[in-house]
């Protein structure tokens, strides 16, 4: 094993389907872990390679997943010609025995969103939601180590940069932003416009940000040009943003789905508007919004239109819900994490 420099595998994918999410967490942490000295390899998919390529700040080494080859045989592969000391795994495409034998043959951390994992081996699981409990996990074959909560959420860099500084509250909300991850395949992006349109009160400086994977671009554009968008409100668009704690800051309000981009906004102190868009993002923004650091909104038109009208005039009600936000997360998981996965390295020499 390398004492000097511990070379890390994250197994991990992107997609239409799935979206970039389990990608760009684990590019946050792979760069954190590179800055403290080890080297890191992607296993992935080729929509992963995409996302990997736009947005990871330093060039990040990936090898090819593919679909028509056993991928256990492929992980084996790995971690035995390039000498993997540890393994993250952020992926849900794996059986147990098959995940169980990689595990006997590299230390492996599980990152787990919705409790699929409680019956596999690993060294440790990350689980890094706001409603994640240590009681959910009986694991059978080991005892791990529990990475529970938002002490672990990882953000990137920059949104940490922003920590000493006190987000102003506007007395209405006129800054707001739309995005609803890096696929949105309902296509949240206009049904919500749409609904904005109806708002009429005073104009809207509305930022809409399109994941990777989006694929309704051309229909988004042709809808907010000819449909007298820009009449009533100023939009903008942007795609494949890399200054994503920059726009955030700026912005008064977002309107969003259940994804890490809560943890953004929440860690930002900007109020936000979510919509469920799976079954294993309920959990998400049903504490959020328990907690008060989001309100949750469902597709009826009238039922998004009352919060978001209450919301954007109440600057009471949004200065509340930033000062929980950013108490609740405060940017530093990725060192804790990267910290924790470097002792475990260097104790098992």
């Amino acid at each position: 094993m390398k004492v000097e420099r511990p070379t890390i595998l994250f197994r991990c994918d992107a997609s239409e389907q799935i979206g970039s999410g389990h990608v760009m967490r684990c590019i946050t942490l792979a760069q954190e872990l590179s800055r403290k000295g080890a080297s890191v390899v992607f296993a992935t998919n080729s929509g992963g390679h995409e996302v990997i390529q736009r947005f990871a700040i330093s060039p990040m080494k990936t090898v090819p997943i593919h679909n028509n080859y056993s991928e256990v045989n492929q992980l084996r592969e790995i971690i035995v010609g390039l000498g993997i000391d540890y393994l993250i795994w952020d992926s849900y495409r794996i059986e147990l025995d098959h995940f169980n034998y990689i595990a006997d043959l590299v230390p492996t951390m599980l990152v787990d969103d919705i409790y699929l994992f409680s019956q596999f081996k690993c060294d440790a699981v990350l689980n890094q939601n706001i409603y994640a409990t240590a009681d959910r996990y009986s694991q059978v074959n080991t005892k791990p180590t529990l990475l529970m909560g938002t002490d672990f959420s990882m953000l990137r860099d920059a949104f940490q940069l922003y920590a000493p500084y006190i987000k102003s509250i506007s007395d209405q909300a006129e800054k707001v932003l739309l995005t609803f991850g890096g696929a949105d395949l309902e296509n949240n992006t206009i049904h919500f416009i749409k609904e904005l349109l109806k708002f009429q009160k005073f104009s809207l400086q509305i930022s809409i940000v399109l994941g990777v994977h989006y694929p309704y671009e051309h229909q988004l554009s042709h809808f907010i040009n000819h449909e007298k968008v820009t009449d009533i409100h100023s939009v903008q668009m942007y795609r494949n943003v890399t200054n994503m704690a920059d726009l955030i800051w700026e912005q008064d309000l977002a309107v969003t789905a259940g994804g890490s981009t809560m943890y953004e906004l929440a860690c930002l102190g900007v109020p936000s508007l979510c919509v469920i868009t799976a079954d294993n993002q309920r959990d998400l923004v049903g504490t959020f919004h328990s907690k008060g650091i989001s309100i949750e909104i469902n597709q009826d038109g009238d039922d998004f239109l009352n919060k978001f009208s209450t919301l954007v005039e109440s600057s009471a009600s949004r200065k509340e819900m930033s000062r929980i936000g950013r108490h609740t997360i405060d940017g530093k998981g990725k060192h804790r994490v990267a910290e924790y996965i470097l002792h475990t390295v260097r104790r098992a020499l």
